[in-house]
């Protein structure tokens, strides 16, 4: 394995404005919350949907990224906005068991197939962070799905022994050795949830459809110059150099 450094539903009721490029649309869960999607390059032939991290920042600036690349290469991307980020986006949490937070991601899966018309065929999932957690099992359990991108996977518990964390990849993600499609992964070298030695430990000797990308960078991809302060070029150039990875092994 070769690792590549630095460069549910029948109905529902919704809602849309159009924002730049994009179209938001609301859309009501089953259990009765709200969650936004953001739509980028309606109508083309894939799509890609996106499951965000934790907290409530938009970061917009990866989306954006992914999105323009996206473009050219005739993928649809919708991100989705957790409910409790809707309900409260300074204090809002996920669900202790991630519950809400796969239904909310069904309820957008739901509207790429039965209002975006696209079949699972074309279909490509995937998040960061805490969406790479619920992403992968709505993957595991939906297997017509065509592969799963996981950006900033959580392999490490540094909370045990800061001097000796451990490994979790396997428990965080039970069942992915064995998957066939295409997973891709993408982690910065300096991303402390997910310790690079960590990452490159479990996808040794992995199969073909595993493919790994190593960047420089954080857990939001973000480099910082010896002052301290984030360098916005640097993190422009990962962010492009990712999306462009991305379009290369979704097809």
């Amino acid at each position: 394995m070769k690792i590549i450094l630095n460069v549910l539903l029948s109905c529902f009721s919704f809602s849309l404005s159009v924002f730049g490029s994009s179209t938001q649309i609301d859309l009501q869960t089953p259990r009765g919350s709200l969650i936004k999607l953001d739509v980028y390059n309606s109508g083309m032939k894939s799509v890609l949907l996106l499951g965000p991290g934790q907290g409530c920042n938009p970061r917009l600036d990866m989306y954006n990224a992914i999105a323009n690349e996206a473009k050219d290469k005739d993928f649809t991307v919708v991100r989705l906005y957790w409910a409790y980020c809707i309900i409260d986006s300074q204090k809002g949490n996920p669900s202790d068991d991630l519950s809400k937070e796969k239904e909310d991601f069904v309820t957008a899966l739901s509207y790429v197939r039965n209002e975006l018309k696209f079949t699972d065929s074309n279909i490509f999932i995937g998040g960061k962070s805490l969406g790479t957690y619920v992403s992968f099992a709505i993957f595991e359990s939906q297997k017509s799905l065509q592969g799963l991108l996981m950006l900033t996977p959580v392999c490490t518990d540094a909370e045990t022994d800061h001097k000796n964390p451990k490994n979790i990849f396997a428990e965080s993600y039970p069942g992915l050795e064995s998957e066939t499609r295409n997973v891709l992964l993408a982690q910065g070298n300096a991303d402390q949830i997910c310790n690079t030695h960590h990452f490159q430990d479990y996808l040794n000797n992995k199969g073909t459809n595993f493919i790994p990308l190593v960047v420089r960078g954080d857990h939001s991809f973000g480099i910082q110059n010896p002052d301290g302060q984030y360098n916005l070029e640097l993190k422009d150039k990962n962010l492009r150099a990712i999306s462009k990875w991305i379009f290369t092994w979704l097809r």
